[in-house]
């Protein structure tokens, strides 16, 4: 990397390359060369002796500081989640200084100037690395607040906290992000009850930017979202359409369940979906990507009477699948992964009956329905929000592409830089998925 610093008196020219080191432990970047740097400025000088005859003289000197090298070792860790840096090495040597004095008794401070340039080259020397040690401490403090949680709705956190100190090989550079989702008031330091996939390393990089969603995300957004109680769903009479072949009153399960309807005669009924405790499982092979949902059917007759409660009369199980579809879309530099799920089929099964035994199969048209039209249709608005991929402010991805993988999904990009977006993205930085 090339970079030019513009100076009043010339320009400095500062060569700058990463040291790419076997080490998984943190990035190493080295400033490699930083040679022939040179400086020229003018400074006043005066003195002034505190005991009698109080001689004091002043003045101004030229300072002109040439063959100036400089090779650091900065380290990029890893801090409570967040990057963080350090000083692995530091040397520096000032090639030369060199003194002119005017004013006042310059012609004989010029005349014995040598012992004060090897003094200021040698204090020079000296402060050059303190320089990048003492800024440090400042630049860590920025990184530590640098957000790596994000309240999205209904109190439902996403950590992309660091997992690891990013690595660095000659190919590419690696950040591992927990990319998990907490319920509310959730102890982020008590681990999440799943564990992601082991991740691929690539064997080939023809593309500038890559990043790994795994279904360690979809797994612990159902969870938080369950804890929340987002997922729960509650349906009455008034939203079946008049053209279903089942309502929700007990006439329409006469034949199904008579002993309903002989006890419940011609009443309205209300149903709960609930969500079980581990209540959407995705799965992600390389050919295509497959959602299972567990949720409960609590079927409840209205009653009748004033200020009373609903009575359960049984509860259905059922196990959905369905088929999922991925794609990427970008917005002002903004980019999100999006989803879509379309039903399969379903496994039905009771839980309990206060009426009696009955065939569950014979809800499967009805619950068909309860799950695409209530279900898939929540779970899609929040795919169509998408999942928010991080990245640095002001970079947009061109031409991403979408891999599916070992319960895994890639993206492949290139990238490019727009600087006016930066500052809108700064005001913008939000997490996009939701269920509301």
């Amino acid at each position: 990397v090339n970079e030019y610093l513009p100076s009043p008196k010339r320009c400095i020219r500062v060569t700058a390359a990463p040291l790419f080191s076997n080490s998984f432990d943190c990035i190493c970047i080295l400033i490699r060369s930083l040679s022939n740097v040179g400086v020229s400025l003018t400074a006043n000088w005066h003195y002034r002796e505190h005991s009698w005859p109080h001689v004091s003289d002043s003045g101004s000197v030229d300072i002109s500081v040439s063959g100036t090298s400089l090779s650091a070792t900065i380290s990029v860790g890893i801090a409570n989640g967040n990057p963080s840096l350090g000083v692995a090495s530091c040397s520096s040597n000032i090639g030369s200084v060199d003194l002119t004095f005017h004013g006042g008794a310059s012609w004989l401070y010029n005349l014995f100037k040598s012992p004060i340039e090897s003094a200021v080259k040698s204090a020079l020397n000296g402060q050059l690395c303190s320089i990048i040690s003492t800024e440090l401490p400042a630049a860590n403090k920025a990184l530590a607040k640098l957000p790596m949680n994000y309240t999205i709705d209904h109190g439902v956190v996403v950590s992309y906290a660091l997992t690891s100190a990013p690595v660095v090989s000659a190919d590419f550079l690696v950040t591992s992000h927990q990319g998990v989702l907490y319920p509310p008031n959730y102890n982020a330091s008590i681990p999440v009850p799943y564990v992601g996939p082991v991740i691929p390393a690539p064997t080939t990089l023809p593309k500038m930017f890559y990043v790994w969603v795994t279904t360690l995300i979809a797994d612990t957004a159902a969870w938080a979202y369950q804890k929340a109680g987002v997922l729960d769903i509650q349906i009455n009479a008034s939203q079946i359409p008049a053209s279903s072949p089942f309502q929700l009153n007990t006439t329409s399960f006469a034949d199904i369940i008579p002993a309903l309807a002989k006890k419940y005669p011609n009443q309205l009924m209300n149903v709960a979906l609930v969500a079980n405790p581990d209540p959407i499982a995705t799965t992600v092979t390389a050919d295509d990507l497959s959602v299972q949902f567990n949720f409960n059917f609590e079927f409840s007759v209205v009653s009748r009477a004033p200020n009373t409660s609903d009575t359960l009369v049984f509860t259905l199980n059922t196990t959905s699948y369905a088929a999922g579809n991925a794609s990427v879309s970008s917005a002002d530099g903004s980019t999100t992964l999006n989803f879509d799920v379309l039903f399969v089929k379903m496994n039905v099964s009771v839980v309990q009956s206060n009426i009696g035994p009955f065939d569950p199969t014979e809800f499967q048209t009805l619950l068909n329905f309860l799950v695409s039209g209530f279900l898939i249709p929540k779970v899609n608005t929040a795919g169509q929000k998408g999942i928010f991929i991080p990245t640095i402010d002001g970079v947009s991805l061109i031409g991403p592409q979408v891999v599916f993988g070992n319960n895994f999904i890639r993206i492949d990009a290139d990238v490019h830089y727009n600087a006016s977006l930066a500052e809108l993205q700064q005001r913008r930085r939000q997490q996009t998925l939701s269920f509301a």
